[in-house]
């Protein structure tokens, strides 16, 4: 006989609650390649930058690979600095604004940050970590990593998590 619902393990029927693992279902990378593509011809997207890792410590919590919210930037200047591995000028490339009294903030090129760009940016998604081509990209890059994504060049480079 046959549990309808599936609840039976080797013959036998699984009594009590059924804890559900609900995964995002996995996309091929070249439907995010459309994404990308649009971002960077049509909305003037110059630079993508996300990390992606399997933390060693999660206090107590499982260590599962994650991918952060990308950085996006519509600077060319910015962008540059990120493919070179480097922090970008904030006075040569943001020549109007006063960011010496703070500096550069990587975090601030996230949507939720205040983007130095302009508000238009944090309206772009860029879905690296919306779950769906979760396995595309670390089979793609691997983990433990930081991409860097600009016409033209694709660069990556070791990260770190810190725990």
């Amino acid at each position: 006989m046959s549990d309808k619902n599936g609840r039976e393990f080797m013959g036998l029927t699984i009594e009590g609650d059924h804890y559900g693992w609900a995964r995002t279902p996995q996309e091929p990378i070249e439907n995010l390649y459309a994404v990308l593509k649009e971002a960077f011809e049509l909305k003037g997207v110059k630079g993508i930058m996300w990390e992606q890792y399997t933390p060693g410590w999660n206090d107590g919590e499982p260590c599962e690979f994650s991918i952060r919210d990308p950085k996006v930037t519509t600077n060319e200047a910015v962008a540059q600095a990120w493919l070179d591995g480097d922090e970008p000028d904030m006075s040569t490339a943001y020549p109007e604004e006063d960011y010496d009294a703070y500096g550069y903030d990587e975090y601030e090129y996230e949507q939720w940050g205040e983007h130095p760009d302009g508000k238009h940016v944090k309206d772009i998604s860029i879905p690296v970590n919306h779950g769906q081509f979760e396995d595309a990209l670390r089979e793609k890059f691997g983990n433990d990593v930081k991409v860097i994504v600009a016409l033209g060049r694709v660069v990556t480079e070791e990260y770190d998590c810190g725990y």
